[in-house]
């Protein structure tokens, strides 16, 4: 079960990576954006996080718990696998300490994943908003150009 436990704590690593970079981003979205519309009186800056709401290709919901998955799937197959292959009344004490030490990291590798989700999802409800007023801004501004740039017709 080692190779199970190496998996599960690159998976922690990286999920608390994760929870790290959407912290970033929900401060700047949820904390910092509102204290910089107060100054400059408007709501049209920053707009990445807003623009790409609606135009990433693979949801970032899709990669989030793609590990952790990985890791459960890991850690069946391979106590099924060693306890198929020794009967149940040949375990050692060393088995029974193994799978309780993957159960704690499989657990704190859920647990990471689910606050990176619950992160991603109060900033994307904070954008989800601006993300729309700034398309249709984008849109409005687009029907100005071509109003302007018609040629006169008499």
């Amino acid at each position: 079960m080692d190779h199970v436990r190496g998996v599960q704590i690159v998976g922690i690593i990286w999920a608390q990576t994760v929870v790290e970079q959407y912290g970033l981003v929900r401060y700047v979205e949820c904390y910092l954006r509102p204290l910089i519309e107060d100054l400059v009186q408007t709501n049209v800056f920053w707009g990445y996080e807003p623009y790409l709401i609606n135009r990433r290709t693979i949801p970032t919901s899709f990669g989030e718990p793609a590990v952790a998955i990985i890791s459960s799937a890991l850690l069946i197959i391979t106590a099924i696998c060693r306890y198929w292959i020794h009967s149940w009344l040949s375990l050692s004490w060393w088995d029974a300490c193994g799978l309780v030490m993957n159960l704690g990291l499989h657990y704190l590798l859920w647990r990471r994943r689910l606050e990176a989700a619950e992160i991603r999802r109060e900033w994307t409800e904070f954008d989800q908003n601006l993300g729309q007023s700034l398309e249709a801004l984008r849109k409005e501004k687009e029907k100005l150009s071509k109003i302007i740039h018609q040629p006169f017709s008499n």
